[in-house]
């Protein structure tokens, strides 16, 4: 978690699945707070905005919750008073929103599943790629990854590159669920790349800022070591 002190940890058993439990501390917006908090479950369905009891919700976002409606369009995460959170309402994310000492929000419509909870973002890279070359290992050796594969399950979201400071968003072909909304995507996604020079410690670059899911299941790169 972030910018959580964990005191210890407990699990319990429900129905075949393991929850665990944190006991942390925490300073929001200045004050020093005690607090028990769980991992959410792992997103496993077609659709991010399906509703669902708030036990069995996927979170992608810290120090989260399922807000409470107050009345109107207004929603309350109590725990956050004056604390700048990530929204996701009915599967949507609207982005970074400001919520005031009680910890409410006007949201400006109607929603029946509101997340909130502090945004974070998600980095692997990977050790630099073996391409092969005619007279041995190429690990060290200049090269040009021209092609990447992503296979992804059930994800939203996501980008990637060769590094931190110029990566892409995954394109997903549009499929629009019966409300209106994404499906989540199954499958292989690959690309090219048409701009890369030769270097000796390329690598693969993937990271997701998105309160979405985004699970990559397997990379999988070509180089050249020569044209």
């Amino acid at each position: 978690t972030i910018g959580a002190y964990i005191h210890s940890l407990a699990s319990t058993s429900t129905e075949g699945t393991e929850d665990v439990y944190f006991f942390t501390n925490r300073t929001v917006n200045g004050a020093l707070g005690y607090y028990i908090e769980r991992l959410s479950t792992y997103f496993d369905r077609d659709t991010f905005d399906k509703v669902r009891a708030e036990e069995d919700e996927a979170f992608y976002t810290d120090f989260s919750t399922k807000a409470v409606n107050t009345g109107g369009n207004v929603f309350r995460a109590a725990h956050l008073p004056n604390a700048t959170v990530r929204v996701v309402a009915d599967g949507t994310d609207l982005g970074d929103k400001v919520l005031d000492v009680n910890g409410d929000v006007d949201l400006g419509s109607a929603y029946t599943t509101v997340l909130m909870g502090f945004s974070y973002t998600m980095k692997l890279q990977t050790y630099k790629l073996e391409a092969g070359s005619k007279i041995g290992d190429a690990q060290i050796a200049p090269q040009r990854i021209d092609k990447i594969l992503l296979r992804i399950y059930r994800c939203l979201g996501g980008r990637y590159g060769w590094g931190e400071e110029k990566t892409y968003p995954v394109e997903y072909k549009r499929i629009i669920g019966d409300n209106g909304t994404d499906w989540a995507k199954t499958g292989d996604f690959m690309t090219e790349f048409s701009d890369l020079s030769y270097l000796e410690d390329r690598s693969i670059f993937i990271s997701s800022s998105d309160p979405l899911p985004f699970n990559v299941l397997m990379i999988v790169a070509r180089g050249n070591t020569e044209d």
